[in-house]
């Protein structure tokens, strides 16, 4: 131990004492020199007290404030950087604390905020401010959801009440967002459903309509296949009946009675052709490979014939038969039935079906 300087009668210092078990105690040693009667040192009074506790209260304040300025900066950084506006409000209704997306949304510096209300900042949404807060502060219960407009603005707030560790009520803290926005989106979403819901209708309109048409048209095909086909039969039929009478009729009246029979073989090959026509255009139409084969065949004949009788008209320059390919057989039929000059410079006409 050191000796007290001349000066110095006594002096304090706190330190540690390690038990027999291993634990720690705090202590003040404090040391008071003693003098003899004539002034000089004679011996020293020692003193510790065991200050354990206050060390250990000590030790708890000092983590409670280094948590209380983590939690302070934390909070700060957070009430700068949210896009979403904070505000407590003391029971006067004045502006305690306020982030800076409040102080935008309201137009106002964040210190001329604090200490002043809702009504000295903003009168013209005071009364709408004061109806929502008040009441938090009466009931000592939370509002939320609630929505406010002002100046083609509109925003969502929830307001709850704020109290300190004894319970006490502080007054109310506010969260505000700007939900404009969100309301036009929602309000275009609005329009494009209801613009959806009338395109359906239009389509359900528009698909009942082809209903429609479509019964029509059944109606039309029946008239057609029963009122003129019916008909129809009859007249080819006394046609017929007419022809098979032989020597019983002039020649100009039998060329009439085959002029009456070919219109009707004509009109006969038009309704086939609009009933199948029909059965394409409602889907009913049902084609086999043997029919095609089989168009394919007459259209290979008819191309020979007709090939074979232009040879026989114009000569050795007349155009070869041959197989045919499908998309080529109508053109090389058509070629066939022109004109055509022969070898010795007559002029020949190809021979052609008139189709009748």
């Amino acid at each position: 131990m050191r000796a007290p300087q001349p000066n110095i009668s006594d002096y304090s210092i706190e330190k540690r004492y390690v038990r027999k078990d291993g634990s720690i105690v705090w202590g003040n040693l404090h040391v008071g020199l003693v003098l003899d009667a004539h002034g000089s040192p004679n011996y020293f009074v020692s003193t510790i007290e065991d200050i354990s506790a206050r060390r250990d209260a000590e030790a708890a304040r000092d983590r409670l404030l280094v948590k209380e300025q983590t939690t302070r900066a934390l909070l700060d950084t957070f009430l700068a950087a949210a896009p979403v506006g904070f505000a407590l409000i003391d029971r006067e209704l004045r502006y305690v604390l306020v982030n800076d997306a409040l102080a935008s949304m309201n137009a106002i510096p964040r210190s001329e905020h604090i200490g002043r209300s809702t009504r000295e900042l903003l009168p013209e949404i005071a009364d709408r401010a004061e109806e929502l807060i008040r009441p938090v502060i009466d009931s000592d219960a939370p509002a939320l959801g609630v929505e406010s407009t002002a100046e083609a603005r509109v925003w969502l707030g929830n307001y709850y009440p704020v109290h300190d560790a004894n319970g006490s009520l502080l007054g109310v803290g506010a969260v505000i967002i700007d939900i404009t926005e969100g309301k036009r989106a929602e309000a275009a979403l609005r329009s494009a459903g209801e613009e959806n819901a009338r395109l359906l209708d239009a389509e359900r309109v528009a698909r009942l309509s082809a209903e429609q048409e479509a019964q029509l048209r059944e109606q039309v095909l029946a008239i057609v296949s029963h009122d003129l086909r019916n008909p129809l039969q009859s007249i080819k039929g006394w046609a017929r009946a007419l022809t098979a009478a032989e020597g019983d009729l002039p020649a100009a009246a039998e060329r009439r009675v085959e002029m009456i029979r070919r219109a009707t073989d004509r009109m006969e090959h038009l309704i086939r052709e609009l009933l199948d026509l029909a059965s394409i255009q409602g889907g009913r139409l049902r084609i086999s490979p043997d029919s095609i084969k089989a168009v394919e065949r007459g259209v290979q004949m008819r191309a020979n014939l007709a090939l074979t009788l232009t040879r026989r008209l114009c000569g050795s320059r007349a155009p070869r038969a041959g197989p045919l390919e499908p998309d080529r057989q109508c053109d090389q039929v058509h070629a066939a039935g022109r004109p055509h000059r022969g070898a010795r410079g007559g002029r020949c006409v190809g021979a052609h079906d008139r189709g009748e």
